[in-house]
Formats: structure tokens, C-alpha cells, sequence
């Protein structure tokens, strides 16, 4: 059975035909890690979608820049010149400067951010920004270097990406809060091997950043079902429960049966905590006599 994507979810989902979409941030999406996740999801979940990916996040970069430039400088080389019409936007970790709170050092994120959209909304209007809190500094599975520690000031970091998306009208992503559950969760199970998650407190894990990147996809629509049939043995009659879309799935023979005749159904779901490069098919047997 070869399936391919409907249109209704075509037009809810936020990526389109034809989209180039850069990634933009610091270290972290430097790492391309959620970012490849993300673009695996799309890629196998919308075969016949042409979509480009930019990665172009850059160690140790803030709102202002860093080691390849000026913010200007950066926006213009590695976000502008690719003609994006989807961006997403990850600053904060190194903004912060980890220290407490800081009125000053907060300014300066919170001007430098507001500059950013500026520029792209009026060097590339037509581009829909995603704003993506910031991940989390790992104050859970070890304990904070300051009262409160470095993540209540990303929290608060990430409430004014909230805010500003939400004066601005852009699409925004927590990556914060799932991944602080997951550590609370992994610590209170498994202490020591928590730590691992974000090794160096600040640079996830792989298995962090699928989690990342299903937040993400989560605030771009991204639907998780492909298909589901239903298959009534008794009469060989095939019931769609939704509508085909990729990607693509094959039944084999049916198993031997002595009872009653059996329905088969057959669901294919994403799986983007797992697996987001991949799908798998689940059958579900019931007997009606």
C-alpha cells in the first residue's frame, strides 16, 4: 500500500512544499542534533515534500554574535543569503552569562532578540519565525552552583521568547519543560546515570535532543498518525479509520486461523520520542463472532 501525504495535513502542518528552513542558534543547535531529528521527521514522514535545511547555529554565539561575527554579520551570511521562508531561533544559554539574575544582562538579550526579528521581518518578511525557549542548564541531577540556580534564569529568559512571540504573532517551542520532567523523572529513578542526559549540564544528550525536536514538531502540527485500515476478515473489506499519507506500508499474509473470523487493524504511527526517522506498524486483533 503506498501512501502519501493528504492535504488537510499538508496545510495544517507548518512546514510546506518547497520551504527552506534554517536552524539558527549557539552551540547547542550546533550540536545538530534536535535540528537533524527535526529535518529526519519531515523527510521521512513527507517523502514527496521538497524541503531545504540550513543548520547554522555556532558555538558560544549570544543575541550580539560571537566567534563568526557580528549578529548583522550572521544574519546576513548564514540565515538572509539561504532566502528562508521558515527560521527557527534558539538564543539564551549563553546569553545569561550563568550567573544570577541580572537586570543588565537581561536587557541586553531582551534588545539584542527584539533586533533579530526586526531584521528578519524586514529583510525577509514572508519567513515564519519559530522561537524556541532555551533548553535547560541541568540544576536537577546535580545540585545548583548559586541559590535558585542557572536555569531559573533561562526560565525567565524564555518567558520573554513567550512574550515576544506572542506580541510579534510567531510560532514559539518550549524546550525547557520536557526536558527538566525527563531529568526530575531520570534522577529520582536512576541517579548517577541522570547526569548523562546533559553531561556538561548545558550540552544535551541525544536522546534529550529527540525530545527537543518533538517539541518542536509538536508546536509545527506535525501529525503522528500515517494511516490506519480497519481489515474484516469475515467479508474482506477494507475500512480507512483516517486517511493514507506516507509513508509507505505493506501487509503480509495473514496468520493461520481455526476460531472465529478475526478484523485486523493495522495502525502506522510515528514514533518522534523513539524513533522520529522511522515508523512502525501495530496490529490489533479482535475476534467477532
Amino acid at each position: 500500500m503506498l501512501c502519501s501525504a493528504t492535504a488537510s495535513e499538508m496545510q495544517e502542518f507548518h512546514l510546506h512544499d518547497g520551504d527552506t528552513v534554517v536552524f539558527y542558534g549557539d552551540s547547542i543547535t550546533n550540536q545538530r542534533l534536535y535540528t537533524v531529528f527535526t529535518e529526519a521527521y519531515v523527510l521521512t514522514r513527507f517523502p514527496r515534500m521538497r524541503v531545504n535545511f540550513v543548520h547554522s547555529g555556532w558555538s558560544g554565539d549570544r543575541v550580539t554574535g560571537g566567534f563568526r561575527g557580528s549578529i548583522d554579520l550572521r544574519l546576513d551570511r548564514d540565515v538572509l543569503a539561504y532566502d528562508p521562508t521558515v527560521i527557527t531561533i534558539m538564543l539564551g544559554m549563553n546569553d545569561g552569562e550563568y550567573r544570577p539574575y541580572d537586570d543588565h544582562i537581561f536587557n541586553i538579550f531582551a534588545n539584542g532578540y527584539r533586533h533579530i526579528i526586526d531584521r528578519i521581518k524586514n529583510a525577509a518578511p514572508q519567513a515564519r519565525v519559530t522561537l524556541l525557549e532555551p533548553s535547560p542548564y541541568d540544576d536537577i541531577t546535580r545540585p545548583a552552583e548559586f541559590t535558585g540556580g542557572y536555569n531559573s534564569v533561562l526560565l525567565k529568559y524564555g518567558g520573554f521568547v513567550r512574550e515576544l512571540a506572542r506580541e510579534r504573532d510567531l510560532n514559539v517551542a518550549d524546550l525547557n519543560a520536557p526536558v527538566v520532567a525527563l531529568l526530575k523523572a531520570a534522577s529520582a529513578a536512576s541517579p548517577k546515570p541522570a547526569e548523562l542526559l546533559i553531561p556538561d549540564r548545558v550540552h544535551p544528550s541525544p536522546g534529550v535532543h529527540l525530545l527537543m525536536a518533538e517539541a518542536l514538531l509538536r508546536s509545527w502540527r506535525a501529525p503522528a498518525v500515517v494511516f490506519a485500515v480497519e481489515i474484516d476478515g469475515s467479508n474482506g473489506t477494507v475500512t480507512p479509520r483516517t486517511r493514507p499519507s506516507s509513508p509507505s506500508c505493506a501487509k503480509t499474509s495473514a496468520p493461520p486461523w481455526s476460531g472465529p473470523r478475526p478484523t485486523w487493524r493495522y495502525q502506522c504511527r510515528l514514533r518522534p520520542r523513539k524513533r522520529p526517522s522511522a515508523w512502525r506498524c501495530g496490529i490489533r486483533i479482535s475476534c467477532e463472532r
